[in-house]
């Protein structure tokens, strides 16, 4: 009866240990089961992840980092670029600006100018021409306005100047040839009502009057 009793003591205490502190082979086999133990070609894998590498080799071919499902990072901006992209903003903006500066110009020099306020008209058309040396529309309407101060040497010259930019302005050409009229140049306005037959598209009716004009002044 005794031993009876003391083998369930040993039992006992047994389970209480086992209980308490775990089996040692059963943690060892866990352990075992859960040890993550990387092949070589894991490895290889890491350490290029490790690295930061796109792309590995491993015996002979090559491997993308790239987990499945992962995103790709987009590049992030450095000093250089975050510089390069503010001073295209800049120029953008400025570019919008100027382009709107020259037509606000002009658009106030011709508003000046329906108002007959020919001084002030012109200054505007001035500023356009600084900012677009190559307004022939400013430079047309410069010669009207020294047309109606009779200054024709100017008048001339910026008419001049349109078709320079512009061989086919018709304006510019009719005004040109009223002024080589006025200033007894035959020869001239003649080349011109021929160049202004050839290119006239909205004010064709004025050649006939054009050529009205030099053949009367011609019988005299």
């Amino acid at each position: 009866m005794n031993i009876i009793k003391v083998c369930f003591f040993v039992f006992l205490t047994s389970l209480f240990f086992v209980d308490a502190f775990g089996d040692s082979s059963t943690k060892s086999a866990y352990e075992k089961a859960n040890e993550t133990r990387l092949s070589p070609f894991g490895q290889a894998f890491k350490k290029a992840r490790e690295l930061g590498q796109k792309i590995f080799e491993f015996k002979g071919k090559k491997y993308t980092t790239k987990l499945k499902g992962e995103k790709k990072k987009k590049p992030l901006i450095g000093e250089k670029d975050l510089f390069d992209e503010k001073t295209n903003i800049s120029k953008t903006k400025l570019s919008k600006k100027t382009s709107f500066t020259k037509k606000n110009y002009f658009l106030k020099g011709k508003k000046l100018f329906d108002e007959k306020k020919f001084s002030e008209s012109k200054f505007k058309f001035e500023q356009d021409i600084v900012f677009n040396p190559k307004s022939e529309k400013s430079y047309l309407y410069l010669a009207k306005i020294f047309k109606k101060e009779e200054n024709d040497k100017l008048q001339e010259q910026n008419l001049n100047t349109v078709i320079l930019l512009n061989p086919k302005n018709e304006k510019a050409i009719f005004l040109l040839t009223l002024l080589k009229i006025k200033k007894s140049d035959y020869k001239e306005s003649g080349k011109l009502i021929k160049t202004f037959k050839k290119i006239c598209k909205n004010l064709c009716e004025k050649e006939k009057e054009l050529s009205k004009i030099l053949q009367g002044l011609q019988t005299k």
